[in-house]
């Protein structure tokens, strides 16, 4: 078992890198949203790093706030409007990942 998933190994990791990219670019435009940090992005200081060290792209971990501090942040956790959203495109990319 553990062969048939280091054969698609290297097409998983490629796809995960790809939409996490798509994720962050969409944060990054989203007008509740204050900043997101994910180094395959180019405006982010880490951005020439990755690219030296990860030219195959850089992984699915991003962070990013909500405009309005802490007060909206939790308000937007509790109503989960983007992050419903973020859960459905996961979910959405993890079953295309399958094909």
């Amino acid at each position: 078992y553990i062969n048939i998933g280091l054969e698609t190994l290297r097409l998983r990791m490629k796809q995960h890198c790809e939409n996490a990219l798509k994720i962050a670019k969409f944060l990054s435009e989203h007008e509740k949203v204050a900043w997101v940090n994910y180094a395959g992005l180019e405006n982010d200081k880490f951005h020439k790093l990755a690219e030296k060290y990860c030219p195959n792209g850089t992984c699915g971990v991003l962070a990013f706030g909500i405009k309005g501090g802490r007060e909206k942040s939790i308000r937007f956790m509790a109503k989960k409007i983007l992050v419903n959203a973020i859960v459905i495109a996961m979910k959405l990319i993890l079953n295309m990942s399958r094909y």
